[in-house]
Parts: structure tokens; sequence; C-alpha cells
């Protein structure tokens, strides 16, 4: 019986440590404009184009707000903190570096004393009430 679990545990390791790997970005989600996700933050240009469902896309520049941190390429969805300030969470299908946040907040231009994504007013006004989800590109 001894044996027999040692057996297991040791092909449960193997099994896990060659899926991992196996793993190469052709086993990232993939996601339509529209259909995950309705803004996207085009990062290296700072510049945000909406997608709302029921009207022309929109492109914001936000390079006046000055500039901000890198964040991981993928999903975040729009939601609020515990304070009810805006801020984006990255789901389960957004691959995160090591020590990288799960939880980015949003703030107007102007404010100050927090790392956060910072952006004109007009826009994070937008992204709250208008937008579930944003693709943030490189």
């Amino acid at each position: 019986m001894r044996i027999a679990l040692s057996v297991l545990a040791l092909a449960a390791i193997l099994f896990s440590t060659r899926s991992a790997a196996q793993f190469n970005d052709s086993h990232r989600p993939v996601y339509g404009i529209g259909g995950q996700y309705s803004a996207v933050l085009y990062q290296a240009r700072s510049t945000w184009q909406l997608l709302p469902a029921n009207g022309p896309d929109q492109l914001i520049p936000a390079s006046h707000c000055g500039k901000h941190s890198h964040f991981p390429t993928g999903v975040w969805l729009v939601a609020q903190d515990a304070d009810g300030k805006p801020e984006l969470i990255a789901p389960s299908t957004t691959v995160l570096p090591p020590g990288s946040p799960d939880h980015i907040p949003l703030r107007a231009c102007g404010v100050s004393g927090e790392s956060a994504l910072v952006l004109p007013q007009n826009l994070l006004d937008q992204l709250i009430v208008n937008v579930g989800a944003v693709y943030i590109d490189d």
C-alpha cells in the first residue's frame, strides 16, 4: 500500500512538471474585440479605444496625464475596491508575472499618493458607467 501511494505521488509530480513544461503561448486565451471587453488601453501609444455597443469607436489619448507603470497584457475587469473607488481586477485568464498586482487602482489626472493607472476624468467616468472589461495591450 505504501509503495502504491509513493508511485502515485511520483506520477502526479511528473505529470504536473511535464504539463507545466509543455505550456506555451498557444494555450493562452484568445479574445475578440467587443466580445469579452469594451475598451482597450494601448500602452505603447498611451491611447484608449472605447468600443461601445451602440455607437462608433472612440480613440482617446491619455498621454497628458503622465507616464504610468507597464501593466500585464490581458483582459481586466472594471470594478470598485472596498472604499468604492474604481479599479481593474485581473481574472484568472490574465497571466500575471511573478510579483505583479492583480488589482490596479484607477484614478483621475492630478490625483496623487498611490500607484495607479491615471487617466482623464471624462474617460474614467465612461469606464465606470459603460465598460465592464478592458483589454490592456502592449
